[in-house]
């Protein structure tokens, strides 16, 4: 029995797809690392991005980033996954060290505590045009 290990995975999908279409490749490879007997931990969808350079004639693509937890046996085969579906440009797959898993799931935390604080609405900056209208007249 192999030790499971900790892998990072991201890859880029053809962007000129379906948002369903993208779906249901971002879902296959999930499937496909759970039924190789991976774990998915972290799955974050970074959308649509302009490439910073052509790739199959292609200037766009959806980035996806995937942490799981895997036998080593299973990198390969995910390897030959990628390479025969069309519509991943790209992918690049990383066995994590304890150290970068931390700063990972510390960099994924605050990142969504990040988006939680956003403003909506900028109250501060309106209400001050009208105090310096005043002042100058």
């Amino acid at each position: 029995m192999n030790p499971k290990r900790t892998y990072e995975t991201t890859f880029i999908v053809n962007a000129s797809l379906e948002d369903a279409n993208i779906e249901v490749i971002i879902n296959n490879t999930v499937d496909f690392i759970e039924n190789n007997g991976g774990t998915i931990t972290t799955k974050d969808k970074w959308g649509r991005r302009r490439l910073a350079y052509p790739i199959q004639k292609k200037h766009n693509g959806f980035y996806v980033y995937l942490m799981y937890d895997a036998p080593a046996t299973l990198l390969p085969q995910l390897e030959r996954y990628f390479q025969l579906e069309e519509n991943v440009l790209r992918h690049l797959s990383l066995k994590m060290s304890g150290h970068a898993i931390e700063f990972r799931k510390q960099f994924l935390q605050n990142r969504s505590e990040r988006m939680m604080d956003t403003p909506s609405t900028p109250a501060a900056s309106t209400e001050a045009a009208p105090e310096e209208e005043v002042a100058a007249a």
